[in-house]
């Protein structure tokens, strides 16, 4: 229920839900109240058909994002959040490193570098004329504020913009351009079909 409470999807859904059935509960009441022969409110009625074609769109959304809570990696990245906040509040800043470090680009936020966009890098680097190093490998979590790729000559021309654009992180590894990752899931498969399980037709079909 906590978790329900602070979760921003979950407060814009039951906020949108609670104004449907305010306004409903109103419109009819104020229906109720007409005489015989008087016109009906239009306006409540389309604001009422408004809110209710709202309503399935976030319910639908409301859906898909519930689904994916339960998930180790959401609930991890939940905690992880509540705590980075924590210690922000509690404890001040570092210094800034990208005044010190002028060859290195930061990322800006905590995650699983999953995706890069090579194109829009190759843009960035040739716009600057400059090469572009990446410091950690497709599927390793990068922290917020940690170096993301390093430059080698004068940054000054660089976007640093376009380049942490360009890098996409995420709670948890994907199969989108991670390939150790798929290796990673098929031995796990095999440890575990090997275990107190003992299955080893799946442990050798895993191997294949």
């Amino acid at each position: 229920m906590r978790a329900i409470l602070h979760d921003r999807p979950s407060q814009l859904a039951i906020g949108i839900f609670a104004a449907t059935f305010a306004h409903a509960m109103l419109a009819m009441r104020e229906i109720a109240s007409l005489e015989d022969g008087a016109p009906v409110p239009g306006l409540a009625i389309v604001v009422a058909f408004l809110l209710v074609l709202v309503s399935s769109i976030v319910l639908i959304l409301y859906i898909n994002h519930i689904g994916q809570s339960p998930r180790v990696a959401a609930l991890i990245e939940s905690v992880g959040d509540e705590v980075r906040s924590l210690v922000d509040e509690m404890y001040d800043r570092g210094p800034d490193l990208g005044a010190e470090s002028p060859n290195l680009v930061f990322a800006p936020s905590s995650g699983v570098d999953f995706r890069i966009d090579h194109d829009a890098l190759g843009k960035a680097a040739r716009g600057a004329d400059r090469v572009l190093v990446m410091v950690p490998a497709i599927g390793d979590f990068v922290a917020a504020g940690a170096p993301l790729f390093q430059v080698v000559g004068d940054p000054t021309r660089l976007d640093r913009s376009r380049v942490t654009a360009a890098v996409a992180l995420g709670p948890e590894r994907t199969l989108n351009q991670d390939v150790a990752y798929g290796f990673r899931m098929l031995v796990d498969i095999a440890v575990r079909a090997l275990s107190d399980a003992f299955d080893p037709t799946t442990a050798v079909q895993a191997i294949d």
